[in-house]
C-alpha cells in the first residue's frame, strides 16, 4: 500500500479531530459518511486499520495496491 496516496485525507482527519485512537475505531461507513472518503480509499484505509489492530507485524507500507 502506497501511504503517500492517503496524504490528501490528513486535513480532513485533523478537522474531525481523528487522533490515533479514533483512527483505529474508524469503519468504512464512518469514513464514507462523515469524512467523505470514497469507497476504494475507505476499503484500503480500513484494511490498514485491521492490520494495525491485529498486531500489524506484516504491514508493508511501501508496496502499491
Amino acid at each position: 500500500m502506497n501511504i503517500d496516496k492517503f496524504h490528501k485525507f490528513e486535513q480532513n482527519f485533523r478537522s474531525h479531530e481523528i487522533d490515533g485512537n479514533a483512527f483505529l475505531l474508524l469503519t468504512n461507513d464512518l469514513m464514507m459518511k462523515f469524512l467523505g472518503v470514497k469507497l476504494g480509499y475507505s476499503l484500503k484505509i480500513f484494511d490498514l486499520i485491521e492490520k494495525i489492530n491485529s498486531g500489524g507485524n506484516s504491514l508493508d507500507m511501501a508496496s502499491t495496491s
